[in-house]
């Protein structure tokens, strides 16, 4: 008999869990995800609007934005869990791939493969509630997007809106890629 995952439950110490969703709705996709260490405490937590395109596609480029920032807080032991059957699993293998996911997959695997260790787990809704809230809170962005949560900056499409970080956490990225948009922003006012 097989048990429901129904409750979310912490990593086991030196590993991370990213729990991700997206959805679309009228017209507007949407996704986010929370980082948690061993203890439950937030490490990260994001949103973005996606504009148009399927919950599908929405749901595949919030683990994609998931993976990318679990690299930058060097999270190498990552437990990924998702409420959506079959992002789980096209992500796990090869077959039965959509072509409208493939090419995201693809970026996908690029960055499992940085792993030292991983697992990727379906979770029910219940269990994935808080994301679920987060993702269901993104569908009121106003604009395409993903932004530093203490930055108006854009930092690349597509993007996310929201970063919420635990500093103790970040040993580089979201703090470089501010830096560099910043430095971008005045190499454009010189040009003007």
């Amino acid at each position: 008999m097989e048990t429901l995952n129904t409750r979310w439950s912490a990593p086991s110490p030196s590993w991370f869990k990213l729990n991700f969703d997206g959805t679309a709705h009228s017209g507007v996709a949407v996704g986010g995800g929370i980082i948690r260490e061993n203890l439950g405490n937030l490490v990260l937590a994001y949103v973005g609007n996606f504009g148009s395109t399927s919950s599908n596609m929405a749901k595949a480029l919030a683990l994609f934005w998931g993976l990318k920032l679990a690299l930058t807080i060097d999270a190498k032991r990552l437990i990924i869990e998702g409420d959506s059957k079959l992002i789980i699993k096209v992500t796990k293998s090869v077959s039965g791939i959509s072509w409208m996911l493939s090419n995201i997959l693809k970026d996908i695997w690029s960055m499992i493969v940085w792993m030292e260790e991983f697992h990727i787990q379906h979770i029910y809704r219940e269990g994935n509630s808080v994301v679920d809230s987060l993702t269901m809170a993104g569908l009121e962005m106003k604009e395409d997007g993903v932004t530093p949560r203490r930055s108006n900056r854009f930092i690349g499409k597509p993007r996310i809106k929201q970063i919420v970080v635990n500093k103790n956490y970040v040993k580089y990225g979201v703090e470089d890629i501010e830096k560099e948009e910043s430095d971008k922003d005045e190499d454009d006012m010189e040009a003007m």
